[in-house]
């Protein structure tokens, strides 16, 4: 009987066990990919997960010299500024960063296309479908107020449009997007703007 008991509580804790873990992973889902290519990077690595925010230069999360490219604000509700998206580049990688400058607002879901203007993800009538975005990340428990998508440089090509999209809370639930141009013929808001890298030279020192 107390070998019984003993073997009973040893199943409870491993179920116990379990679960928590299955809780942690469900915590953020989504994935981080190379644009229209689909090929899954490593977020730990290269994109610094949540809590990344770049200067105009520095070391970026794959620790080589970066340089921004462009800073956008990010619109909520179309006019309401609650932060920027920022673009920038190293040797290696495109980084594009989602940072909330507006207290108390906080990013729920993200999604992120990156490439050519004209295979960005739309309906017949030329509205874009952030969730087809092949960049996307849901923060289910925890709400983040910056995060960073990292893309090889050899996949993203010299120039390319940024149409980054997100969910954000505060005073309410809104839809955001980075500032730039409407999208042609379509009945709905959304943006996206334009980018071109730049080489990056040696440290200054």
């Amino acid at each position: 009987m107390k070998k019984l008991t003993l073997i009973v509580m040893a199943v409870i804790a491993i179920l116990v066990a379990c679960q928590k873990e299955s809780q942690q992973a469900q915590n953020v889902t989504g994935k981080t990919t190379t644009g229209s290519l689909n090929q899954t990077l490593d977020t730990k690595q290269l994109s610094g997960g949540a809590g990344v925010h770049m200067g105009s230069s520095g070391s970026s999360a794959a620790g080589d010299n970066y340089i921004v490219l462009k800073t956008v604000p990010l619109l909520a509700g179309q006019f309401l500024a609650v932060g920027t998206v920022t673009v920038a580049n190293d040797d290696l990688y495109v980084y594009v960063s989602y940072n909330i400058t507006l207290p108390v607002w906080k990013i729920s879901e993200l999604h992120l296309y990156l490439g050519d203007s004209t295979e960005i993800p739309a309906n017949n009538s030329g509205n874009p479908i952030p969730g087809q975005f092949p960049n996307k990340i849901t923060f289910k428990k925890t709400k983040v107020s910056s995060y960073t998508f990292a893309f090889p440089r050899e996949d993203v090509g010299e120039c390319f449009s940024v149409a980054a999209h997100c969910v954000v809370s505060g005073g309410g639930s809104e839809t955001a997007w980075g500032q730039g141009s409407l999208f042609p013929n379509a009945n709905q808001w959304g943006m996206f703007f334009n980018v071109c890298t730049t080489p990056v030279g040696p440290p200054k020192g």
